[in-house]
């Protein structure tokens, strides 16, 4: 998906290309990922588009971050600082956070930092996956990345007041009645999902059977261990399974060779 997002940025810094600079902070968790992408983005926008990691220790991050460069890459981590460096100065117009749903703390130091940048970002763009790891309850923080709780309330209590009911336990929160739908509907107006199901046609699935032949020792064998799940292998080693859920993939490694196929002395199998 991210390198998807920013092959779609291409065409709107070429329209600003000559009047200005589209300053741009990615924030992901996996930077070698990120690395990988932005070397196989369409060529359309390499050379519009110049990237700073912004890794390492603290002098290599300055160092990065005063680059010149259009999109600017930094893990989560590290967002407390960026935001402390840049102070009233963020000079970032548009904030892309990948795997968005580790702001959903809203007491992390990473979601309290970002929330102070994002009322002078001006196009703030959260990516995930799973959105709600733990239920709805998630969604509260990274949609107030987006609109500063205009939709589901300014604050986390607000939000928790209006659309849930603690549990038995008084610890835990349950969705009242028709919360689901409600909230669903508030997110609609900037939030997108996308399903494979809806985008994907594949041809169905077809099973390709071949029959194998073991000799009748290898059979032997086979059986006396699905049944005692213990054998003793024809070079005295011991093979025991100590539960039945792990006998089934033990069944497929057996008849695979990987019961049977020992090292050789030269390093050969």
């Amino acid at each position: 998906k991210m390198p998807m997002m920013l092959d779609g940025l291409a065409p709107s810094v070429r329209k600003i290309a000559m009047s200005a600079r589209l300053s741009v902070t990615v924030i992901t968790s996996v930077l070698t990922r990120l690395k990988a992408a932005t070397a196989t983005i369409s060529v359309r926008m390499m050379p519009i588009m110049r990237f700073s990691i912004c890794t390492g220790n603290a002098t290599e991050r300055m160092a990065a971050l005063r680059a010149k460069a259009d999109v600017y890459v930094i893990n989560r981590e590290n967002i407390p600082w960026l935001v402390e460096q840049c102070g009233k100065s963020w000079p970032f117009k548009m904030v892309v956070v990948d795997e968005s749903s580790s702001f959903k703390n809203a007491s992390s130091r990473r979601f309290r930092a970002l929330k102070k940048a994002a009322p002078v970002t001006d196009y703030m763009v959260l990516l995930t996956g799973t959105p709600t790891p733990n239920g709805l309850i998630d969604v509260w923080s990274q949609h107030n990345l987006i609109d500063f709780g205009k939709a589901l309330g300014r604050t986390l209590t607000a939000y928790r007041d209006a659309f849930f009911n603690k549990d038995y336990t008084g610890h835990a929160y349950m969705l009242k009645t028709g919360s689901e739908a409600r909230i669903h509907r508030l997110l609609e107006p900037t939030v997108m999902s996308m399903s494979a199901s809806d985008y994907l046609e594949l041809p169905e699935r077809i099973d390709v059977v071949e029959w194998v032949d073991h000799d009748p020792a290898f059979i032997e064998l086979y059986e006396e261990f699905e049944e005692n799940m213990f054998a003793t292998l024809p070079d005295g080693e011991e093979v025991e399974v100590l539960a039945a859920g792990a006998m089934a993939n033990k069944l497929l490694q057996w008849c695979n060779g990987a019961s049977v196929i020992r090292a050789r002395p030269s390093g050969t199998v």
